[in-house]
């Protein structure tokens, strides 16, 4: 979002803000995959990852529909909390009713730190850094927050909402994350 910045905002390469973007592809296993949705199936089994053009293709096509989500300042409805008079009454407001999503994923994107040596003379330097959010109680019960640091690492953190999603399906998802990150690093 900084590059939606006005250029006589004051925001320099050296200002930290939040800035906040959000894009939110639907999803289905349904078959066929319904208009407007993107398909979550996938045929592979363990190992077979390379294999899966169904789960690369929908991989391809969110990364597209984030791109085009995102490639304007216009319509970026986490803003628009500001114009929200009682908080309290409209988060409450929320709970009970059907969840907004299934799932949430946070990237922070790639984050300027420091490659290799230590920088001195820099305000502030890091190579690894850190992000997690939890799951709401009318959201998505499930999170998965990544942060990448420039010449560094990328780091993911996976929360659930206790008593929607169980901690073997938390281990299943988090084991099979971790073999596909594996399998495409090691590419």
């Amino acid at each position: 979002m900084r590059r939606f910045a006005v250029a006589d905002s004051g925001v320099t390469d050296d200002t930290i803000g939040v800035y906040v973007s959000a894009a939110k592809p639907i999803f289905s296993c349904e078959n066929p995959t319904p208009r407007g949705y993107i398909s979550c199936c996938s045929p592979s089994s363990p190992g077979l990852e390379g294999s899966d053009e169904q789960l690369w293709d929908s991989a391809r096509e969110t990364r597209q529909y984030i791109a085009t989500a995102t490639n304007s300042p216009a319509d970026q409805d986490i803003g628009a909390l500001k114009l929200i008079r009682d908080f309290q009454k409209y988060f409450t407001g929320l709970l009970g009713g059907k969840r907004q999503s299934a799932f949430l994923l946070t990237n922070l994107g790639v984050v300027e730190g420091t490659s290799g040596d230590r920088d001195l003379t820099a305000k502030a330097t890091l190579s690894k850094l850190f992000f997690a959010n939890m799951p709401s109680m009318y959201d998505g019960p499930l999170l998965l927050a990544m942060a990448t640091v420039k010449g560094g690492d990328m780091t993911l953190c996976l929360g659930s909402e206790r008593g929607v999603i169980t901690e073997d399906h938390v281990n299943i998802i988090r084991n099979n994350l971790e073999h596909r990150l594996r399998s495409i690093a090691n590419e």
